[in-house]
């Protein structure tokens, strides 16, 4: 039911009312010893105006009806966040707008629900009604309005989708490092860092990836940030830095990229850093095999191992009630554990990867996050989130599990668990 609606048109017909009732009647009400000197009518009309916009206010919003970009919403998040942009040349303080693409931004997503689950929690987000979408595009100010810079602008949109309206709504966001994904001449405004590492990172692809159908790459200013703040001691000892916001001080780039070899696509980061002394950019190395974001490439395009592995955790999960003492598994939820995954095949003191030939650019290697609860015969029970290590035999095509670890201590929160 639409209460903001039922409440105004209640105050109408109340106001209606009123307006049929004359002045000297209410007067006599509520004083019948004193003649009329002020339209008490009209004081009682104002006073419940006044209470019934604040009602409706408040039920309006309680309601989650109070949103930006409701006049442009439609039912794809991406879409409603272009739209906003492009409603934004209507407004008396931009000269010109132009809007170049957009697309849902995964690792943002997922970021957003677990470092602000205060606010996922209150306005019931999850992987199904909340996306962050990142869009570009070039803009101009009229500077005696406000003091915004014109250029080349990077922009996210928290989109939440609301299920009376089948539409999905723009509930904040704010501004993010230009990655020139949608409109290549936005190089224009990179520092000359930002040309120095992407040229570098260019030649080295085009001489190391010749045999190979290059989909497409972009400076990755989140990952870079990732990476420094993982590896602090590596990063102290190469004296990387990257300080946009207050120096533009640049010494290290992730540069990531898509490609495909063999008909498999593949992602891959190359540490880019800089030579202070001579100012010369190169790769301090190549990681192949990292998670695949689908920037350049249709996610349809991309081979099936992921969802094959998954359905192979999940069967190996559910075995375990074979056991006497396991009455019954019920699987709350799951994912491929893209980040896990990295990180396993990267941790140089684990020799099982190397010794295994796993890879995730090889798709012979996956780590599968699940969440589920068991019951014991006894009739005891918990639930469990598991890491499992998934891997493929290349000659049969199948996947197994190699291991199964409870990680349940070692995690804050239920990702799929209903509370």
């Amino acid at each position: 039911m639409n209460w903001g609606w039922t409440i105004m048109t209640t105050a109408i017909s109340i106001i209606n009312a009123l307006g049929d009732i004359k002045d000297e009647y209410i007067v006599h009400a509520m004083n019948p010893n004193r003649r009329r000197t002020v339209s008490i009518r009209r004081v009682l009309i104002a006073a419940i105006i006044v209470i019934l916009a604040v009602v409706c206010a408040t039920s309006i919003y309680s309601s989650k009806t109070f949103r930006y970009g409701i006049k442009t919403a439609t039912d794809d998040p991406v879409e409603s966040a272009l739209n906003y942009l492009e409603s934004l040349a209507d407004e008396d303080y931009v000269s010109t707008i132009e809007v170049y693409g957009g697309m849902i931004y995964d690792q943002r997503t997922a970021e957003a629900l677990e470092y602000w689950d205060n606010v996922a929690s209150e306005r019931d987000w999850n992987e199904d009604n909340f996306v962050v979408v990142y869009t570009e595009y070039y803009v101009e100010y009229i500077h005696d309005m406000v003091p915004y810079d014109d250029g080349y602008t990077a922009r996210t949109f928290w989109m939440e989708y609301d299920e009376v309206t089948n539409a999905w709504y723009y509930y904040d966001g704010g501004s993010t490092a230009y990655q020139g994904i949608f409109e290549p001449n936005g190089h224009s405004h990179w520092t000359k860092d930002d040309v120095a590492a992407y040229n570098a990172a260019t030649a080295y692809l085009e001489e190391n990836f010749a045999d190979v159908e290059l989909c497409g790459y972009k400076l990755d200013h989140s990952k870079t940030v990732a990476v420094i703040e993982d590896y602090p001691e590596l990063a102290e000892e190469r004296d990387w830095r990257w300080t946009q916001w207050t120096t533009y001080d640049y010494t290290f780039y992730i540069v990531y990229a898509e490609y495909c070899a063999n008909d498999e696509y593949s992602a891959l980061w190359l540490w880019m850093e800089k030579d202070e002394d001579t100012g010369e950019w190169s790769c301090y190395k190549a990681d192949t095999g990292m998670e695949f974001e689908y920037v350049y490439v249709d996610r349809g395009a991309q081979p099936e191992q992921d969802e094959r592995a998954l359905e192979a955790a999940l069967e190996a999960i559910e075995a375990l009630a074979e056991d006497e003492d396991i009455e019954s598994v019920e699987i709350y939820g799951s994912k491929v554990d893209s980040d896990q995954t990295r990180l396993v095949l990267i941790d140089d003191s684990n020799p099982i990867a190397e010794e295994r030939d796993w890879s995730q650019s090889g798709k012979t290697f996956y780590v599968i996050y699940v969440e589920y609860n068991i019951k014991y015969s006894d009739g005891s029970g918990e639930d469990v989130i598991a890491s499992i290590w998934m891997e493929r035999d290349t000659e049969t095509d199948e996947w197994s599990c190699y291991s199964m670890t409870d990680i349940t201590a070692t995690k804050s929160r239920f990702l799929y668990k209903l509370v």
